[in-house]
Parts: C-alpha cells; structure tokens; sequence
C-alpha cells in the first residue's frame, strides 16, 4: 500500500479533514515518492466514493478514511481541519 510511505506522525503534512464537506484531502503534491493516480487507484478499489480533486488532491468521505487510517496505523491519527470558504 502505497501509504505505508507516509508515517503517522507527519500525517497532518499530507491529510487534510474538512470537517463541514465530510472529507479528508491527500494533498498528493507533498507526499514523498507517491504518485497520485496509483494512490487514487487503491483508495477507490477499497471504497468508491473517493474521488481525485482539483489537479493535486484526492477525495475521501472521512467517516470510512479516518477509520481506514486507525486500522492501518494501527491507531488514531490526528488531522489538520481545514475551514471551508465563506465559514468564519
């Protein structure tokens, strides 16, 4: 699995959960030696609601990738929530 490249504890570098829309963000430009399109294929085999955002992001509804997180880290992982445009 193409996430084992990315350890838990710079999570918060790469992961990005906006709380309002549901979903967590990859953001795929930072992440080291991934590629986004292969990540994207793996995500959406695992669960069909991912979906590739913008040029650089992939897509996941939160509820599903957060667990998926904790079950691959083995353990809760914190994330960087992003407020949404027009939200103060």
């Amino acid at each position: 699995m193409l996430l084992s490249k990315i350890v838990p504890e710079r999570a918060k570098e790469y992961f990005c959960y906006d709380l309002k829309a549901g979903l967590v963000y990859i953001r795929c430009r930072k992440l080291p030696e991934v590629a986004r399109k292969p990540l994207f294929d793996e995500l959406v085999a695992k669960n069909p609601n991912v979906e590739l955002h913008g040029s650089h992001d992939i897509a996941c509804p939160a509820f599903w990738f957060i667990d998926f997180l904790a079950k691959f880290y083995g353990g809760p992982i914190s994330l960087n929530h992003e407020r949404v445009a027009g939200e103060r």
